[in-house]
């Protein structure tokens, strides 16, 4: 396994065989996740090429320098109408300056090999993606509590960033009973 990383920022992916792999490697990185969770924690296929496709929606790809192999993508956009399971009009309301000028930036999903989270990768994504955002704006981002411990150090760095803390915007519950 390479050490050595790269990361690629792209409008739009099409290319047929680069899809299928950035599938299998997003897919498998939120497949555990998902089956943890009553709420799907990932995008559906479907959902994920359509953001491949959308050149509102940066992709930031990992790989491996020598082999060209995709280790790693995380996906975000200011265009918030885009991320299907977050409300605009939330962020519009609480933060018109920012939203007017489409300075707020949510994270639709990151995913990282299991080899290469254990190297850091995805934290060097993730700084990447944040130190190529405007000097002022707004990044937002959902999880579950079953993923928390790496989402708490993901909101740690952002803050550090940043230069201010974060806060939890809202929290969901899902609810059953068997009879």
């Amino acid at each position: 396994m390479s050490n050595e990383t790269v990361i690629e920022a792209f409008d739009v992916i099409e290319d047929p065989e680069i899809v299928k792999q950035l599938w299998k490697l997003y897919d498998g990185a939120f497949r555990d996740l998902n089956q943890a969770s009553p709420c799907r924690q990932s995008l559906s296929q479907d959902n994920f090429i359509e953001a491949l496709m959308n050149d509102k929606i940066t992709k930031f790809v990992l790989s491996e320098k020598e082999t060209g192999k995709y280790v790693g993508i995380s996906i975000i956009t200011n265009h918030l109408n885009l991320v299907p399971w977050i409300s605009p009009c939330y962020f519009e309301d609480r933060y018109p300056e920012y939203f007017s000028k489409k300075l707020i930036y949510y994270f639709l999903g990151t995913a990282v090999e299991v080899s290469y989270r254990a190297q850091s990768g995805g934290l060097r994504l993730l700084v990447h993606i944040i130190d190529a955002l405007p000097v002022k704006c707004i990044v937002a981002y959902d999880y579950t509590e079953i993923a928390e411990k790496g989402m708490d150090r993901f909101g740690r760095m952002i803050a550090h960033k940043f230069d201010t803390s974060g806060s939890i915007l809202d929290r969901q519950v899902y609810w059953s009973a068997e009879k």
